[in-house]
């Protein structure tokens, strides 16, 4: 009876580790490029995969525009994860407070997205954002004849995406960085160097 135990066991705990060892449908369709070579080596996913992830960072750019004007902000855990959406959480709770000045920012751009470094298991990578013709509108809610429009030039950023099984699509889940001025003019050539601590100002902050 022990022994039809354990092998009845060791037989469920087979299936859960074969069944949660690969939960994307894509990672053994990852391939390695540069392998060997420092700082060049990445996965790299199938094109149709590549295509989700571009789509489904537009789309979020998209809802998050909408989210400024404070339109579908509860859709935020369909488009947003991990840091990026705890971070749009805080935001939004302090905009709620009573006494806040309602001040928001509407980024728009053209955007020309890579989807680079993909996880070994494929369930999380970087897209590269290299964006023209940046500009930003700020406004007072309370005041509908106000508004600022500055242009910001051409910017590099870098999100980290990740993937949900559930609901069969790619989320923001956090920024990594903005990329050195001019990166975006060679960026099917330029490696693409992450560092794990970064300076408390970073690109226009400083």
């Amino acid at each position: 009876m022990l022994i039809a135990l354990v092998l009845i066991f060791v037989g469920i705990s087979c299936i859960l580790f074969t069944v949660g060892r690969d939960p994307i449908p894509w990672t053994n369709r990852l391939r390695r490029v540069h392998a060997g070579v420092s700082r060049k080596a990445e996965w790299v996913a199938p094109d149709d995969v590549v295509q989700l992830v571009s789509t489904d960072y537009l789309r979020a750019l998209d809802w998050l525009a909408d989210a400024a004007l404070g339109k579908d902000i509860h859709f935020a855990p369909r488009y947003l994860t991990g840091r990026f959406l705890t971070r749009f959480q805080t935001i939004i709770n302090y905009q709620s407070a009573p006494n806040h000045l309602h001040f928001i920012g509407i980024m728009t751009a053209r955007h020309h997205v890579q989807v680079r470094q993909f996880s070994e298991d494929g369930s999380r990578c970087l897209v590269v954002d290299c964006q023209t013709e940046q500009r930003i509108e700020s406004r007072q809610l309370n005041d509908n004849g106000w508004f600022l429009l500055q242009d910001m030039g051409d910017a590099a950023l870098v999100f980290q995406m990740c993937y949900d099984p559930i609901s069969n699509h790619w989320k923001i889940e956090s920024f990594v960085q903005e990329l050195p001025t001019g990166w975006g003019n060679r960026a099917d050539l330029a490696p693409l160097q992450l560092l794990s601590n970064l300076p408390t100002t970073i690109g226009r902050d400083n």
